[in-house]
């Protein structure tokens, strides 16, 4: 979810109330930086075994 959707989503969700609308904020985007780091050891690991093994796993 892009920082502009969370925002529209908070704002929407929450009228008026600006301190729950902030923490909602940072919760969503701490869950999409986690989404974002997550999957990096995953293609680490396909770039270090195409590197290994001269066979790509990905096109």
């Amino acid at each position: 979810m892009p920082f502009r959707a969370v925002d529209y989503f908070c704002v929407d969700s929450l009228p008026g109330e600006e301190e729950l609308m902030v923490r909602l904020m940072r919760h969503l985007l701490n869950l999409e930086i986690i989404k974002t780091y997550e999957g990096t050891d995953h293609i680490q690991a396909l770039i270090i075994g195409e590197r290994v093994t001269g066979v790509a796993a990905y096109r």
